[in-house]
């Protein structure tokens, strides 16, 4: 059986390096440019959210949960602690992160995101969870552009912002 790619609109790629090994550098720096571009010229953003993505590697990272009612990317323990935290690019000091989350930094609600992770309700997913971020590395980048959106909103357009999101 043979096929010919011509055949078809759109190829999906997995990342774990099965058919190919790729350039993960790179393609991080690819997706983030794109995803810029579709925002600026797209959705109308500014064009100062496009900047040089080395800036902001200490964002890219794996397992980050969203807190939609304060607009803060998470990084927490096993166990629903807050690690570190974010408020767009600003990273939140140990004092920040008790005054907004308490003393013992665990965030309220990390086992209804927990369970979302599993749900299929898409809606519920989203709540918290930064979907594809959760998964691989190269839609990591997608959290440089939120980081950039959420440190450029007002405090009451995070409201706005899920709409958004779930339009694009």
């Amino acid at each position: 059986m043979t096929f010919c790619l011509t055949d078809y609109d759109a190829y999906g790629f997995d990342l774990d390096h099965t058919l190919a090994k790729y350039k993960l550098t790179e393609l991080c720096r690819l997706a983030y440019e794109g995803a810029c571009e579709a925002l600026i010229n797209t959705k109308g953003y500014d064009n100062k959210l496009k900047d040089d993505i080395s800036l902001h590697k200490d964002f890219i990272c794996k397992g980050l949960f969203l807190d939609a009612d304060k607009g803060n990317i998470l990084k927490l323990s096993h166990d629903g602690k807050v690690l570190r935290a974010s408020h767009g690019t600003k990273m939140l000091t140990k004092d920040e992160l008790k005054k907004t989350y308490g003393a013992d930094l665990h965030w309220e609600h990390f086992q209804e995101a927990k369970d979302n992770v599993k749900s299929s309700d898409v809606r519920r997913f989203y709540r918290y969870t930064l979907l594809l971020l959760y998964k691989h590395d190269v839609t990591e980048t997608v959290l440089e552009t939120f980081n950039l959106l959420v440190s450029s909103l007002k405090e009451s357009s995070l409201e706005n912002l899920w709409r958004r999101i779930e339009l694009t």
